[in-house]
């Protein structure tokens, strides 16, 4: 389980959370936190919207890979 603060941007929400399959689609993508499943490279994605991850980027790289990460794996909480 990974445990995220929510002081970066707000209030960061645990349904924010998208599973791409390359780096390009991490860039591109909407959600908060983004999985790239192809690497095991996990995003915090500031900017949501806009192209790039803004002030955020990577934050972590998952060994292996794992296919089966989720929302659910990840908790967000106070600090």
């Amino acid at each position: 389980m990974l445990c995220l603060d929510n002081t970066s941007n707000g209030r960061l929400r645990n349904s924010d959370f998208a599973i791409v399959t390359n780096n390009a689609q991490a860039e591109n993508s909407s959600a908060e936190i983004v999985y790239n499943s192809g690497n095991g490279n996990l995003y915090y994605n500031q900017n949501n919207e806009d192209a790039g991850f803004g002030d955020g980027g990577l934050f972590a790289k998952l060994i292996g890979s794992p296919d089966n990460l989720s929302a659910a794996d990840l908790r967000v909480v106070d600090v």
